[in-house]
């Protein structure tokens, strides 16, 4: 539960700082997704909006970076984005 507050906590207070640490931000990356994956569920607009704005900024780092997401990672992430994007085009 800690860690769901943590993620949380940064996500509401300063996002942009995945571009700063971008090795804290990968190396946690599985946990950030399975977070957003739980957060797809909630109903609140104005924050969907500004993950889906924190997801694009980490998922553009992490190309820059050369990672690519662990299959489990993609599995358990991936199909929940695009019903997510899909239902709010």
């Amino acid at each position: 539960m800690y860690i769901v507050k943590l993620v949380d906590v940064c996500f509401v207070c300063d996002w942009q700082m995945c571009e700063v640490d971008s090795e804290a931000s990968l190396s946690n990356i599985d946990l950030i997704l399975k977070w957003h994956t739980l957060r797809f569920f909630d109903t609140n607009t104005t924050v969907l909006m500004k993950q889906l704005e924190y997801l694009r900024v980490l998922l553009t780092m992490a190309a820059a970076e050369g990672y690519h997401l662990h299959e489990l990672e993609a599995v358990s992430f991936i199909p929940y984005l695009i019903n997510k994007v899909e239902l709010t085009c």
